[in-house]
């Protein structure tokens, strides 16, 4: 993955998509951030500046439900502001429908980067 990252995106700042904040509240193992730790480590530039706010877990959701529940669900950091120059890389694990990605997507683009692209690890 960080050779493919390395090669088709170089310059990118690799945001991770942040998990339920009720997962957090769990201390449940977050497998995005564990894989982005291990990127962060290997010297890619990696910014936590998506934000989730307490919503229901996608999985349990039908593809309309997903949607909705992803639009409300993220946001950039309070107070943050990108430049248009920014080159932005989402990571997430499971890629389903595409509502979190969209989601994450638009949060970031509203937040002023218009590069955004997006790798997730495994489509279900």
């Amino acid at each position: 993955m960080m050779r493919v990252i390395a090669e088709r995106w170089p310059e990118r700042i690799i945001v991770p998509v942040p998990p339920r904040p009720e997962k957090i509240k769990r201390k449940e193992w977050d497998q995005v951030e564990a894989i982005v730790a291990v990127i962060e480590k290997r010297g890619f530039h990696v910014e936590r500046i998506l934000q989730r706010s307490p919503s229901l877990q996608q999985k349990r959701l039908n593809r309309e439900m997903r949607k909705a529940n992803a639009d409300k669900a993220y946001s950039l950091v309070s107070g943050l502001s990108l430049s248009p120059s920014s080159a932005i890389l989402l990571i997430d694990d499971v890629y389903t429908t595409g509502a979190t990605i969209e989601a994450c997507a638009r949060a970031l683009r509203d937040g002023g980067a218009e590069d955004v692209a997006a790798l997730v690890l495994a489509a279900d």
